[in-house]
């Protein structure tokens, strides 16, 4: 990886080949039955559900939904060696404990905190529309955000954020509401400076979720990320993720916190995964998605990088030149870019640009062209002539020759199209392709018609890492090609993740040391994804903390475990005189009753199901 002052540093992604099996078979179904217990629920849990007017942003709210977990997991004392313990919300509000007795797995809930008491306005006839989730900042704090679309009495939306002070949770002592933030009280957010342009606050909408907390240097410094919905100003859905900074301030009593700080960030996609931790005083947040954040809105300081990205776009990012078959395009480009920085993706109707594993371009052509004529070229800026900037040049082929193209791009106008001297510049096209090195032969690519549907990857992804400080990308790493699975149980640093990686589940972990962000590859599920991609009903996918086990939960009722590949003593493979690896599937039934399955986290040999009137535990054993 290369680093330059104020640039983004490009991650690759590298893959530990010692964690690979290349000679893995497949997983094999055992007939033994895992141990399950079960206890009915005082009362119910109730699911979140769209409302009408949320359908006009059907994959944004969708996506939301989805990845709800109504199971919420203690990263300090989650995965203790005699018992096992996370939480869940009823629809009464009852913030309920779980605890798993070792010696039998039998299940005990008791209730921590009654939340309704805090909320006036709340009614259980409306828990469908409301959303609680919690967060565990420290080993005594937590904090529960209730979020509310519609109020008793027609009041509007609610949102609600409440620092708790839970003492400590091993020995399941009475929660205590500490203090209570309105979100939507603009008051509460510190105000900048009049003199200082930090951008324009966006008001956060119900519903919303905790997504990630963190604890400063100070156990009296939070750091919350807030993910909602939004609409932008040409009325399209956008995540919004509000980053909250409370503080203690010294001297005062226990209930007095106050907002230190709020930094906004949008993106028109959802986000998969999104991890924060503080390197030195600053902070960081780690995001993977298909599209960048921005930088909306920050209470300390002027967004730079907002400006920055203004000046950019009023420039002419590129020129083109249209004959009756042909599109020829320059994109200026940096001196110090080669051509093996730069790869073009053609597209029937759209074209693609990346520089250093970084998307620059990406944009739905105004017509249709046949992407396996296209190509490109790269004509280097000559530093004797003082020229400080490289041409990348592009020829495009229409499907409809004599068709003319009002503009390159639909609904943008950064372009510039040429009408004169046009045989001299397809001359010098000419030239500069038969004078450079690389090949204009068209590379071979792969086709899907000899692949499996579930081959198939149209995600193209990235995993981002954004300084809170600067406001900068301060790295980024290409996850192109890379299917998406899943991403780890919360913890007090940044979650481990886990992509496809040919028919491999890869666990990737970022760390931060000092200055440098680093992603590991730490271990692999063999053949899982090429597994997981079969499953057409699974609601969630994990793996347990110590990577023994990975489950894949349906909607309803069946859980599908698989373990890691073991020597079996008594198979030996008769060629190489060896004995055998075995890697053993069992597949669990909760009942003959439909079960929706809302929630579950893995734990070490425990697997915790939560569906709307039960809790389940898996003793997820192989012998």
């Amino acid at each position: 990886m290369t680093s330059m002052d104020n640039a983004t540093v490009q991650l690759d992604l590298r893959v530990n080949h010692d964690l690979i099996d290349s000679k893995f078979e497949c997983y094999r179904l055992s007939g033994d039955e895992l141990p399950v217990q079960s206890v009915q629920l005082t009362i119910d849990v109730d699911q979140l559900t769209l409302e009408d007017k949320q359908l006009y942003g059907l994959l944004h709210h969708t996506a939301f939904y989805q990845c709800i977990n109504y199971l919420f997991e203690d990263p300090f004392h989650g995965d203790n060696i005699e018992n096992v313990c996370c939480y869940f919300v009823d629809r009464e509000l009852n913030i309920n404990s779980i605890e798993v007795i070792n010696d039998d797995n039998t299940l005990e809930t008791k209730c921590c905190l009654q939340l309704a008491d805090q909320m006036k306005h709340y009614s259980s006839s409306s828990s469908r529309d409301c959303l609680v989730t919690i967060s565990f900042p420290t080993d005594n704090l937590a904090l529960v955000l209730f979020s509310q679309s519609s109020i008793a009495g027609g009041e509007g939306e609610k949102i609600e954020l409440l620092v708790i002070n839970t003492g400590d949770r091993q020995f399941h002592k009475d929660w205590k509401v500490v203090h209570k933030f309105n979100l939507l009280d603009q008051t509460i957010y510190p105000q900048p400076s009049d003199n200082i342009d930090c951008g324009q606050v966006v008001t956060i909408h119900s519903p919303c979720k905790i997504i990630s907390s963190n604890s400063g240097s100070q156990s009296d410094d939070i750091q919350v990320i807030i993910l909602s919905l939004t609409k932008n100003h040409d009325d399209k859905f956008e995540c919004l993720l509000s980053n909250i900074f409370l503080c203690q301030k010294e001297g005062l009593p226990e209930s007095e916190w106050t907002v230190q700080r709020l930094l906004q960030l949008s993106s028109p996609s959802y986000p998969l995964y999104i991890g924060s931790d503080f390197r030195e005083k600053s902070c960081v947040m780690c995001a993977v998605s298909e599209k960048q954040f921005k930088f909306l809105f920050d209470s300390r300081s002027r967004l730079e990088m907002s400006t920055e990205t203004e000046t950019k776009d009023d420039g002419v990012l590129y020129t083109f030149y249209q004959s009756e078959g042909m599109i020829n395009i320059d994109f200026k480009l940096s001196s110090d870019i080669e051509a093996k920085h730069i790869k073009i993706n053609f597209g029937p109707r759209n074209l693609s640009i990346y520089v250093r594993n970084e998307k620059v371009f990406d944009e739905e052509l105004w017509e249709a062209i046949y992407p396996d004529d296209c190509s490109w070229t790269l004509e280097k800026g000559s530093r004797k002539k003082s020229e400080e900037e490289s041409v990348l040049q592009l020829t495009l082929v229409k499907q409809e020759e004599d068709f003319t193209w009002d503009q390159l791009i639909k609904g943008e106008d950064r372009g510039v199209q040429l009408f004169d001297d046009a045989e001299t510049k397809l001359n010098a096209l000419s030239y500069l392709a038969g004078s450079l090195k690389l090949s204009s032969e068209p590379k071979y690519i792969p086709s899907l018609r000899g692949s499996e549907q579930c081959d198939e990857v149209t995600q193209d992804l990235a995993f981002t890492c954004y300084d809170c400080g600067s406001k900068r990308i301060s790295y980024q790493m290409n996850l192109a090609g890379h299917q998406w699975l899943f991403e780890g149980l919360q913890s007090t640093k940044l979650p481990c993740f886990s992509v496809r990686h040919d028919v491999d589940a890869l666990i990737l972990l970022p760390s931060i040391s000092g200055r440098e962000l680093k992603i590991n590859h730490i271990a692999t599920f063999p053949a899982l994804g090429y597994v997981q991609a079969s499953k057409q009903s699974k609601r969630f996918l994990n793996c347990s903390p110590d990577f023994e086990y990975a489950f894949l939960a349906d909607y309803t009722n069946h859980v599908y475990i698989y373990k890691q590949p073991e020597l079996d003593p008594t198979l030996r493979n008769r060629k190489v005189q060896a004995k055998s690896k075995v890697a053993k599937q069992k597949v669990v039934n909760l009942g003959r009753e439909p079960v929706i399955i809302i929630g579950a986290i893995a734990y070490h040999r425990r697997l915790i199901l939560l569906s709307k009137s039960k809790l389940f535990c898996v003793h997820v054993a192989f012998e």
